[in-house]
């Protein structure tokens, strides 16, 4: 996902692949890039919520239910998401319940 001069209602979009899931075998790393702390992302790995503003990366192990959205954009922001994956086939599945 990229964008370029975004406004602060882009947050509120609405984005399917954001919905918590979790990969079986393959890794995958996001990088947060654009304007420095031009926006925010909320990641969430298991029960932890961290947010991440550019320039920033996040490591997500096989297995580990997650989730990623965009949740803050300053006026004019200029930056955007890049997934990457280990091979192997992309599967998305159900989260795994935590007690």
């Amino acid at each position: 996902m990229f964008f370029n001069n975004a406004n602060p209602d882009l947050a509120k979009m609405q984005l399917k692949w954001a919905d918590r899931h979790r990969h079986p075998d393959i890794d995958e790393t996001y990088l947060v890039v654009g304007q420095k702390d031009s926006f925010t992302v909320e990641i969430t790995l298991n029960e932890e919520t961290f947010h991440l503003t550019p320039p920033s990366a996040a490591f997500i192990p096989s297995g580990i239910t997650h989730s990623i959205k965009p949740v803050e954009f300053k006026d004019g922001a200029t930056g955007g998401l890049i997934a990457t994956v280990t091979s192997g086939e992309y599967i998305c599945i159900p989260p795994k319940e935590f007690e």
